[in-house]
């Protein structure tokens, strides 16, 4: 899954950056939450990755989702809590537009909330009710979320995102020539659904510009890991039931070992981030 949020919002984001990027956190986790207990009667396990730019190093700030395919159920028989996995249909988790339609809702909801928090850009700030004049428009705007099973499977997705998540906004391959006064890069270009190789230019002051707006605040955890319940024997073991529950047969486990040694780099086995 990825949810955008509207570039209506790109000053705002740009002026708050962690407190915006908190927020989108929480407003998709839950979104996917409470759809998911909606649905199905269980609690989802996902992963939420941080992406903020596009090939031309253009502001576009998203956050990409890996959901399990299915999810932990309690219920209380003959006074025992019983956990059962509940698995969802095999090219279908949730329905598009409820995502959509919840998101937007959850996401304003939590910026109006934190609006004493948040520096607003000067055209916002000079106007009397300019952060809710800021929301209603973008009751105008597209909130897209993006919804598919991986292409090639899991796995392929799994190896995919190992060697996306941290990479840096633009690489030294990508860049073509540099002069005293501009640099010129590859960009890609997907109009009108067809794959475009580019070369843009940018004066030094631009392209810097551009690449700075990428390199989140310093010990910012983008990547983080929601689980499927809390135990009082802590992260660890909550882990470690959900995956027995995730991948009980040896298909899955390798996928597991695949996943961990393509992004031991991730660091959220480890992280605070599974306290969220």
């Amino acid at each position: 899954m990825v949810f955008t949020i509207p570039h209506i919002f790109n000053d705002l984001v740009l002026l708050n950056r962690e407190l915006m990027f908190n927020i989108l956190f929480d407003a998709t986790q839950e979104t996917v939450k409470t759809l998911f207990q909606s649905r199905y009667g269980a609690t989802s396990g996902l992963i939420s990755l941080l992406h903020t730019w596009v090939s031309a190093l253009g502001h576009h700030t998203h956050v990409h989702i890996l959901l399990t395919g299915g999810g932990l159920k309690s219920e209380i028989i003959d006074g025992v809590k019983v956990e059962s996995w509940v698995e969802t249909p095999e090219n279908y988790a949730l329905p598009i537009e409820s995502l959509r339609t919840v998101y937007r809702a959850i996401c304003t909801k939590k910026i109006m909330k934190r609006k004493s928090q948040l520096k607003p850009p000067d055209e916002i700030a000079r106007q009397p009710y300019g952060l809710k004049n800021l929301i209603d428009k973008s009751f105008e705007k597209d909130w897209i979320v993006y919804a598919k099973a991986p292409f090639n499977g899991p796995i392929q997705c799994l190896n995919y995102l190992g060697n996306y998540v941290h990479r840096v906004a633009i690489s030294n391959n990508s860049i073509v020539k540099v002069t005293e006064n501009h640099v010129s890069f590859k960009t890609k270009d997907y109009k009108n659904g067809k794959l475009k190789h580019n070369i843009t230019t940018l004066t030094n002051k631009e392209f810097l510009r551009r690449f700075l707006m990428h390199i989140v605040p310093k010990g910012f955890v983008k990547i983080r890991f929601y689980k499927t319940t809390r135990t009082e024997a802590g992260i660890g073991q909550s882990i470690r039931r959900n995956f027995r529950l995730i991948l009980s047969d040896p298909e899955w486990a390798e996928l597991l070992m695949i996943g961990v040694k393509k992004t031991t780099n991730w660091l959220w086995f480890r992280r605070k981030s599974f306290d969220a």
